[in-house]
């Protein structure tokens, strides 16, 4: 009201809002974030946020490796029990309980150090001004990723799951199995590699506080994906290398916990107790070989398989190519190379240049005692002559590929300053008037000279007879 009646009110003594104070209160959350994102970051903070980030990474993969180890562990004392199982009565080993409570907390564990990852990576995006003051997990999107990590946490091997099975029917020999509840629960936390793997990731030098400054300067998203692609570039063997041991390792142990079951109801067509042939079917299965000597029968196994095979043909895929980059010469030694090929081209130009000259002076000469001239000569001179060619053409090339610009310039006028020496040279032998002049001819290299500086004229070929030459000159030539 105080914009269309400001006399008014003034007289009643009301007072209205200020200038100051109405664009103070017309700000959005909107204008909020802008301003917001708009400051400086303060390095040092950054800094010592991402720091914090990075030993919540730490402390997640040691809990992560720690799962893995007393999975494996726990595993193994289970089908101990199953082995040492009397009258139908299955007894839990002290072994087996105190493994199975110390994966309850050490799940308990992970669930605690996700939820402080996830609140320092909030605590370090917004110290860079990524986000505004009052971002949340929510408003941000990552309370969806923390939720999916947490529900592949719980369902792990406990106490109140043990001895607790389902019945089975192998799609191969239609035998009936127990599967163990907990077998099951195994296999689930296999998926948990992926966080290990990018937990791994963290930890390298182009996923830092420095490098997301340097990836925002240059409008990159800072993520893992960027941290997998710059460690492919850099160390692409031992990158594969890693993952197919990792590889290998995990879809083994999974195979066989499918196929192990299978085994202690009777059937003992293929063993797979033993670790090393569930090595042997998974390093079979990911190079597509396949055998046939070791094969999965459940239908967890054949899951597991066709996961392993399509794993290895994407590792193989992504060998061939990083071999074929280490494989492809740098710029510099490719530069190298063909200064080396060049040299080994001009000297067997030399050598073969010695002997055409040999055979063309043993010619002439026996054309001057009249002696006669084989055939056989005249055709191997001729080859000699078309090998020559053939070198010459190459070494012309090999130059001109490791020319720049500037240095074909220079070789395109050296070779137009050649074609006019022996303009002039075949001026003065076949002029036949007396009124030819040293000026005419200097006048007419200067006006070649000034054509030539606009235009740069295309490589003269020396490898074929001119007009008024014979073969013998050719060579001379070509030798100068």
């Amino acid at each position: 009201m105080d914009r269309f009646f400001p006399g008014l009110l003034k007289k009643f003594g009301i007072k209205g809002k200020t200038e100051e104070q109405a664009p103070k209160r017309r700000k959005s959350k909107q204008m909020v974030m802008l301003e917001t994102l708009g400051t400086l970051e303060n390095g040092r903070a950054t800094n010592y946020y991402f720091h914090q980030w990075r030993m919540k990474e730490i402390g997640g993969l040691i809990f992560s490796v720690m799962t893995f180890g007393l999975s494996a562990l726990q595993y193994e004392a289970q089908y101990q029990d199953i082995n040492q199982e009397k009258g139908g009565k299955r007894q839990i080993s002290t072994a087996n309980k105190w493994l199975l409570y110390l994966i309850s907390l050490n799940a308990i564990g992970q669930m605690i150090m996700r939820i402080l990852r996830y609140r320092a990576m909030l605590s370090y995006y917004k110290k860079r001004n990524v986000y505004p003051q009052s971002a949340t997990l929510y408003n941000t999107g990552h309370l969806k990723s923390l939720i999916f990590e947490l529900l592949i946490i719980i369902p792990h091997p406990n106490i109140l799951t043990e001895g607790m099975s389902f019945t089975l029917t192998s799609p191969y020999n239609k035998k009936s199995f127990e599967q163990q509840v907990n077998d099951v629960l195994n296999l689930i936390q296999l998926i948990q590699v992926i966080f290990m793997i990018r937990m791994m990731l963290s930890l390298s030098y182009y996923f830092n506080a420095s490098s997301h400054r340097i990836m925002t300067l240059t409008s990159i998203k800072p993520d893992y994906m960027f941290v997998t692609r710059c460690l492919f570039k850099t160390y692409p063997l031992m990158f594969i290398g890693l993952s197919f041991v990792i590889s290998v390792l995990i879809f083994s142990f999974a195979l066989r916990i499918c196929e192990r079951p299978l085994i202690l109801s009777g059937s003992n067509e293929q063993d797979y107790q033993d670790y090393t042939n569930c090595i042997w079917n998974t390093l079979i299965t990911m190079a597509t070989i396949g055998y046939g000597d070791y094969f999965p029968r459940t239908m967890y196994g054949r899951l597991v398989a066709t996961c392993t095979g399509v794993w290895g043909i994407f590792l193989t895929s992504i060998l061939v190519t990083a071999l074929m980059n280490n494989l492809r010469l740098e710029p510099s030694e490719a530069k190298a190379f063909t200064i080396m090929e060049r040299k080994q081209t001009k000297e067997e130009m030399q050598k073969l240049s010695a002997k055409v000259i040999c055979k063309a002076t043993a010619l002439q000469q026996a054309k001057r005692r009249g002696d006669e001239i084989s055939q056989k000569e005249t055709i191997e001179l001729m080859g000699d002559l078309y090998d020559l060619k053939v070198l010459r053409g190459t070494y012309e090339n090999l130059i001109h590929e490791g020319q720049t610009v500037s240095e074909e310039m220079n070789r395109s006028m050296t070779l137009l300053k050649n074609d006019m020496r022996q303009v002039r040279q075949l001026i003065y032998g076949l002029s036949t008037k007396k009124n030819i002049r040293e000026g005419t001819i200097k006048s007419f290299e200067v006006d070649i000279t000034e054509k030539s500086s606009r235009y740069v004229p295309l490589p003269v070929s020396y490898t074929h007879l001119r007009a008024h030459e014979t073969p013998e000159h050719l060579v001379c030539r070509l030798l100068l």
